[in-house]
């Protein structure tokens, strides 16, 4: 019984991709784009859990499609949703300038799911390039987020990668 509400789950969550490996945040309850602009957009931590949620269902139901769809995610993530500049992952696909004052800090939370849902696809399907994807993102990561001086972690840091003050870095 779970197996088969996995699959239907499965099948609704691709109902949520807009573009190739792009889901959108939230869809009606027809399935049907909603119409509205905050539902469009596709968020970097969503897109993590797409990949988690489908290589685990991948390993338990393999299909080419769903594969596919794993990959075309990831690719997503890589290209439209990641700053060419510093390689750090972007809010949502609504960011135009990732440098810009006004733009949204930068995360360290999508970066950590995203390098679970890399350790999980390695452990569902024992491809070594899952391995390599988790370790470019822990390196990364560790470059940006990790204070030397506190042994901490930040969860945001600034569009220009500097640390944000207060509570909120």
């Amino acid at each position: 019984m779970l197996i088969r509400a996995a699959g239907r789950q499965a099948d609704i969550l691709l109902k949520f991709c807009k573009s190739s490996g792009l889901y959108r945040r939230a869809i009606g309850v027809d399935g049907a784009p909603t119409g509205n602009a905050g539902d469009e957009v596709a968020r970097s931590y969503d897109q993590c859990f797409v990949i988690l949620g489908l290589s685990t269902w991948n390993r338990l139901s393999p299909s080419a499609r769903q594969e596919a769809a794993i990959e075309d995610c990831w690719q997503a993530l890589s290209t439209t949703l990641t700053d060419p500049q510093t390689g750090l992952l972007l809010e949502d696909d609504t960011v135009t300038d990732p440098a810009a004052p006004d733009a949204p800090p930068r995360s360290q939370n999508p970066h950590m799911h995203l390098y679970e849902a890399c350790l999980q696809s390695y452990e569902m399907t024992g491809n070594a390039l899952w391995l390599e994807r988790a370790t470019h993102l822990r390196n990364l990561s560790l470059r940006h987020f990790f204070d030397d001086d506190t042994d901490s972690l930040a969860e945001f840091i600034s569009p220009d990668l500097s640390a944000l003050a207060g509570l909120t870095g």
